[in-house]
């Protein structure tokens, strides 16, 4: 069996595969002046974050590949919407599959680097439920009183 070293640890970063994963735009970087590139954030529900760089510009030309992705992300958060401002992301949700890839390097134990990307992204009307917050723990579960009578419900 392979040993794998996640490239993302310690930085609070996603550090596992999932499907419809809700995860909510906490933040875009727009450099599109400078690097011709925007980064936009997302955090999960227990503030775990994940990127999705898109660079829109390539040698000062449009990066049509790149422009596709950032309207499909425009659609799932902004759904109905024609033109947009990256900024009205912030504060909305995305259900998103998020996979996990082998870097290419090694870390210094000689493990291979893991890292993990939004492969499809969803809309969705779900938000955060609980409180929870980046290096929290989870809330407890709720006590139950096992003496009471279960009803069936159809």
């Amino acid at each position: 069996m392979a040993k794998f070293t996640n490239a993302n640890t310690g930085n609070g970063w996603i550090s596992e595969e999932g499907e419809k994963v809700l995860l909510k735009v906490t933040k875009v970087d727009d450099k599109m002046d400078d690097f011709g590139k925007i980064t936009v954030y997302f955090q999960n529900e227990l503030g775990q974050g994940i990127s999705n760089n898109y660079q829109i510009k390539k040698r000062s030309k449009i990066n049509e590949g790149a422009m596709t992705a950032l309207n499909i992300l425009a659609s799932r958060v902004l759904p109905g919407v024609e033109e947009y401002d990256t900024d009205d992301f912030v504060g909305k949700y995305i259900r998103a599959n998020i996979i996990g890839v082998e870097g290419d390097e090694k870390d210094e134990d000689g493990n291979i680097k893991m890292f993990y990307n939004i492969k499809e992204m969803f809309s969705t009307t779900d938000v955060f439920t609980s409180k929870t917050k980046k290096n929290s723990k989870p809330a407890p579960e709720p006590e139950v009183d096992e003496d009471e009578d279960d009803e069936e419900w159809d």
